[in-house]
């Protein structure tokens, strides 16, 4: 969507000078347009198949695809990578509306619940 400041014909305060609704416009269109929310999910497992480093990092590889597959997220392990038993996953994702993102986090957690081999110990979500 274009910039709203260009004014119907006719409706000019001058040459080069915008009216005051044009400008109400702009400035409804810039606060509509730099909207952003940014939320954050922690999660921390335990991964109930890790006997080595290589069976946790298959546990942990597949979800981190999973996720990255299925929502527009960043995600990485972000904890306890030296402990072959714990992990600390973080995912991010950016909207320009707080229930998407809310509701986009939500299933994103519920990915990771849902996986098997996993037990989640702790869950925090931030709003930055």
């Amino acid at each position: 969507m274009g910039c709203p400041l260009a004014e119907p014909a006719g409706r000019t305060a001058g040459p080069g000078h915008p009216t005051p609704a044009s400008l109400r416009r702009l400035h409804m269109w810039h606060k509509k347009a730099s909207e952003m929310h940014i939320a954050a999910l922690s999660v921390e497992l335990e991964i109930t198949d890790g006997i080595t480093l290589k069976d946790k990092r298959q546990v942990i590889k597949s979800l981190l695809d999973r996720i990255r597959n299925r929502f527009n997220v960043s995600a990485a392990e972000v904890d306890r990578l030296d402990s072959p038993r714990f992990a600390t996953l973080a995912a991010v994702g950016v909207a320009n509306e707080r229930p998407f993102v809310d509701e986009m986090m939500a299933k994103v957690a519920n990915l990771i619940e849902s996986e098997p081999r996993v037990l989640v110990l702790q869950r925090d979500l931030e709003f930055l």
